[in-house]
């Protein structure tokens, strides 16, 4: 059994706007002018990045997305990361931004320079929790 057409079309419009707001969120990091990269909260895989942010990287944008970054973490980053994972960012709906002052890193396929590196938890029209970083030089 189908469902009705009225059915079928309010499940098209839903996902339609699912996809057009996470379009949306994408097209806004990949033309901010600060650098900036928005990844899946709990993977860490590169969803978009600015201009920037691929400039600072040395990175053409396909090189990266839809891979992990996981391994390109500072000591700093990683540090933050086991000290979020006891802390509120993953009991809270929406933590506190989370400021990680980071040294500077360079791995043969990707940069990442000494600043202050800001998280901030979003979701995807889709309930998924992704991560908004963006970098205080």
């Amino acid at each position: 059994m189908f469902p009705s057409k009225a059915v079928q079309h309010e499940a098209l419009s839903v996902l339609q706007r699912t996809a057009t707001a996470g379009a949306a969120l994408k097209r806004l990091v990949e033309t901010s002018n600060t650098a900036t990269h928005l990844i899946d909260d709990a993977s860490h895989v590169c969803l978009a990045f600015s201009v920037s942010r691929g400039n600072e990287w040395r990175r053409d944008p396909s090189a990266l997305l839809g891979r992990q970054l996981w391994a390109y973490a500072s000591d700093e980053i990683q540090l933050a990361e086991a000290t979020m994972a006891q802390g509120a960012w993953w009991n809270e709906f929406l933590p506190a931004p989370v400021v990680i002052k980071t040294s500077a890193t360079s791995h043969r396929e990707m940069m990442i320079k000494q600043g202050e590196l800001i998280y901030e938890r979003m979701y995807l029209a889709d309930g998924t929790p992704v991560r908004l970083c963006t970098s205080r030089y």
